[in-house]
């Protein structure tokens, strides 16, 4: 199975939907979703390629946590991540397991027309572009094909912020 936008909505209204019917469907994979770690002071910290923070490695060029931006703070909590480059993170997943992502992305204060999300999972990619100012949601179900998938965002100029990612249980067969 290939990766897959989704079409149903808002993530949150999801992930609550299938909480109510999967109580297992809410464990959270990805850590520090919300870029809330480590804490930077106003203003921002950069990290660079084979830098760590809270469970991100920078695979190339910086990604740096902000906590104030022209577009706001961010999309959720107190911090987002500026990327000007690729990060990713390692997840121990199950082989043939769905599992649904959601994000928030927005541009950055000196962007104009054209932005684009590069994403990977695995060695599957999906390049989300998008026009909007401000903040906006993308949302995809992947397949894990190994027990470890690698997540990876890589963008120039783009603000990111509340990656939830959980294993995803169809409520019923479709037609």
């Amino acid at each position: 199975m290939r990766i897959k936008p989704t079409s149903w909505g808002p993530p949150l209204v999801i992930t609550s939907m299938l909480g109510a019917f999967s109580p297992g469907a809410l464990a959270q994979i990805v850590s520090n979703g919300g870029f809330e770690i480590p804490l930077v002071a106003p203003g921002s910290a950069t990290y660079t390629a084979g830098q760590s923070f809270g469970g991100w490695t920078v695979d190339l060029g910086n990604i740096s946590l902000n906590n104030e931006c022209c577009t706001g703070n961010s999309f959720s909590g107190l911090q987002s991540a500026y990327l000007s480059g690729t990060f990713h993170q390692d997840l121990n997943t199950l082989v043939g397991a769905q599992y649904a992502l959601s994000y928030a992305r927005g541009c950055s204060c000196d962007a104009i027309h054209h932005h684009e999300v590069l994403l990977s999972w695995g060695t599957e990619s999906v390049t989300n572009r998008f026009t909007e100012l401000g903040w906006g949601r993308s949302s995809y179900i992947f397949v894990a094909a190994d027990v470890t998938t690698r997540l990876s965002f890589t963008g120039m100029d783009i603000l990111l912020d509340d990656v939830l990612l959980s294993q995803w249980h169809r409520l019923h067969s479709q037609p």
